[in-house]
């Protein structure tokens, strides 16, 4: 089941079969020619890379010579298309040695034949020159370059047939010298003695060669052998490595298996690794869900398939490493009888599969089974290594056992200190709310992070004490629970303590819906003796955290005081808050909400240059009411009036009582003319009021209004009062029940 590595293999040459181990002798002369063979070079020995790098430097010698010969064609007086044609034979062998469409021993051919014709050419060229029959000789140097046979043997029958032939045909084209031309056969064999001497030189510079490059092969798959020996010793003593570092730096046992099992799919190859654990009660098999596979449909399956399985003692890889307490490999899941998942392994292209198990001791604490996507190939190697890794996981199921309550009374201290913290965290952020609609935020925030197992939600009560309103939820507390609610559908409402429930207790609170009744708790919410509202807790299902029970209890009704305080300090912040800013009479801001607001305001449309502007009011002919109706009537139509300047105008716009029947209103983003017409639309609702007092019409009410502006009219708060009264007076003395707007220039005097 291991992965194993292909086996080493150097690069051969760029060769077609033509070397002489391809010779094939027989008869008599067998033994003679097989000791030749023996000391000549093989041929083809190059490596790609090498002959690449020396067909390339060849090929850049060829096309030098090409202009070269040309060039001393002419030179020496020969017609241009005599020389043209006798170049093109070297420049067509230059193109063909140079086209990668072409094999290897095609272009070594072409180069050879074209550097010997270049020599033949050179020699034509220079008229039969003695000198010139050196460039054959350089030839046969350069192409033993290739150390192919091919080539080599096929320039030295160049230079035969050149010498030999040519030079017998026709002398005067080959030589120049009176003896040589009288005697070809003579200067032929005197040149073929020279050629033969440097090939000889030639060959056994390569035979040295290639006996060099045959030695470094085999030292270098030795070394790769032995290479590949320590790579496996060193892979597994990483697997161990890895194993004991997982065991020893994981928090949790889980994390140790998983590791564990990446660590052996990794070292082994095997496409999948899963973990089960014994349960301590029932000493059965208990799937862990933890496993290291890939990712494909198929797999996915087979997981979902082994989640299924029924684990029994003796069967399956896991039964049977259970009972054996032993590894186990299975060569063929598709015909093992006892395993029970073939049809999803045979999808998931599993064909092996090996079980070990992890010992704690004598006592098997689990067991981890692979599946590979071969035949089974574990040697006894593997399966000692293999044991290793499960009795390194074993001892880390040891040291679990040994400082698991310890572990857990830390975890539980950890989790106390956690409480408290947030606890402290949440009171600062309560206290520095301004506004009770601020907190509900943060309580939601911490309450999520101090029962993250548990949905719950806060509910307030309403000022009349007929409503509870949930203002705060986490979880899914409030998709199961009505949000708005009666007092009397709360048992700790009604009773006036936490109240619990769970799954044995039976009677959940009215509005807990039956499904969501199990787990929860109800703590009124009480400060100063009086209860504002509950918090309300439920318990997910199944949760077996640390904090369950009655510490989870206690942490709910610690929540509960917290709160509790927190909500009753911001209702009488907020009552003395309207105390400090709102007249009891009419609801209407008072004088110095009215300066805080006005000077505020006058900023903000300085920086952002939009209009501002200030309706100065008076009741006309307030003190009648008073004389004859009495002080209680003229409060009547103040707190009248004020209700109408309250619903007669936007939310940012800012209605004040003065002082006695004085009002203002601060009009922000709105220019004069707009002002006018909201002035005259409350003059004329004004008069439409209508006020009975303890049973008596009070009679019609009329109003006069000064406006002044930002900036038509003012450009400092002061100015900007000023002139509005300085209308309001002007409206007065022209007979009231009208709107005045400031006129330009000096403010009337009242």
């Amino acid at each position: 089941m291991r992965s194993t590595r292909a086996p080493f293999r150097q690069a051969g040459p760029p060769v077609d079969g033509d070397n002489l181990d391809a010779l094939d002798v027989s008869g008599a002369g067998q033994a003679w020619l097989t000791a030749v063979r023996n000391n000549l070079p093989r041929g083809g020995s190059l490596s790609a890379g090498a002959w690449e790098r020396r067909h390339r430097a060849i090929l850049v010698l060829l096309w030098l010579h090409v202009p070269a010969l040309a060039a001393f064609g002419l030179i020496r007086g020969f017609a241009l298309l005599h020389v043209a044609g006798e170049v093109a034979v070297v420049a067509v062998a230059t193109f063909v040695a140079g086209s990668a469409l072409l094999s290897p021993t095609v272009r070594m051919a072409a180069a050879s034949f074209g550097l010997a014709s270049a020599s033949a050419i050179l020699v034509h060229f220079s008229g039969g020159y003695i000198e010139m029959h050196f460039h054959f000789f350089v030839v046969v140097v350069v192409v033993s370059l290739y150390q192919h046979w091919l080539p080599f043997l096929g320039t030295i029958a160049y230079v035969a047939v050149h010498h030999g032939v040519l030079g017998a045909l026709d002398p005067t084209s080959v030589f120049n010298h009176p003896d040589a031309i009288a005697h070809p056969w003579k200067w032929a064999g005197i040149h073929a003695g020279f050629i033969l001497a440097e090939s000889a030189a030639a060959v056994y510079a390569w035979r040295h060669s290639e006996s060099a490059q045959l030695e470094a092969k085999s030292v270098t798959r030795n070394l790769i052998a032995e290479r590949a020996q320590l790579e496996e010793r060193t892979a597994a003593l990483v697997l161990l490595k890895g194993v004991a570092s997982a065991a020893n730096e994981a928090s949790e046992l889980h994390e140790a298996i998983a590791g564990t099992l990446r660590a052996v799919c990794s070292y082994t190859g095997w496409v999948a690794g899963h973990a089960y654990l014994v349960d301590d009660p029932s000493g059965e098999l208990i799937d862990t869900g933890i496993w290291h596979r890939e990712a494909s449909e198929q797999m996915d399956a087979f997981q979902r398939a082994t989640e299924e399985a029924s684990l029994v003692s003796g069967l399956d890889v896991g039964g049977r490493v259970l009972r054996r307490r032993h590894s186990v490999s299975i060569a063929d899941l598709a015909t093992d009888a006892s395993f029970n998942r073939k049809g999803p392994a045979a999808d998931a292209a599993l064909v092996s599969s090996f079980g070990l198990p992890i010992l704690a001791g004598a006592e098997v604490a689990g067991v981890l089974e692979f599946f590979a996507d071969g035949p089974d190939t574990v040697d006894d190697d593997l399966k000692g290594l293999m044991d290793q890794v499960g009795t390194q996981l074993g001892r880390v199921v040891e040291r679990r056992r040994a400082t698991e309550s310890v572990a857990g009374a830390v975890q539980a201290l950890e989790l106390r200190n956690r409480e408290v913290t947030l606890l402290s965290e949440m009171g600062e952020l309560l206290q520095s709310c301004e506004a009770i609609d601020e907190s509900y935020g943060i309580v939601t925030r911490f309450a999520e992070r101090l029962f993250p197992f548990d949905s719950g939600a806060m509910y307030l009560l309403s000022a009349s004490r007929n409503v509870v309103e949930a203002v705060a939820a986490w979880g899914e507390a409030l998709a199961d629970e009505e949000p708005v609610f009666a007092p009397s559908a709360c048992w700790g409402l009604r009773r006036g303590r936490p109240y619990e429930t769970n799954a044995a207790s039976g009677l959940a609170c009215p509005h807990v819906t039956t499904g969501a009744a199990h787990d929860t708790i109800c703590i009124p919410m009480v400060a100063q003796s009086e209860a504002i509202g509950i918090l309300h807790v439920r318990r997910a299902r199944g949760d077996t955290s640390v904090g369950t029970g009655d510490a989870r209890r206690q942490l709910a009704l610690t929540v509960a005081e917290h709160l509790a305080l927190a909500m009753a300090n911001y209702r009488l912040r907020a009552s003395l808050r309207a105390q400090s800013i709102r007249d009891p009479l009419t609801g209407l801001y008072n004088r110095r909400y009215l300066e805080e607001s006005l000077d505020r305001e006058v900023r903000r449309a300085t920086r952002s240059s939009k209009p501002l502007s200030v309706v100065s009011i008076d009741i006309d002919h307030f003190k009648v009411f008073n004389d004859t109706f009495g002080h209680s009537a003229g409060d009547a139509v103040l707190s009248a009036v004020g209700r109408l300047l309250l619903e007669s105008f936007r939310g940012e716009d800012i209605a004040c009582r003065m002082g006695g029947e004085e009002l203002v209103v601060i009009l922000p983003d709105t220019s004069c003319d707009a002002a006018m017409q909201r002035a005259e639309q409350l003059r004329n609702l004004v008069r439409d009021l209508a006020v009975d007092f303890k049973g008596q019409a009070l009679g019609r009410i009329t109003i006069s209004l000064g406006i002044s502006s930002l900036p038509d009219h003012a450009r400092s708060a002061e100015e900007l009062m000023l002139l509005a009264d300085a209308a309001l007076y002007q409206a007065k003395a022209a007979g009231r029940d009208r709107t005045l707007l400031h006129a330009d220039g000096p403010p009337a005097t009242p």
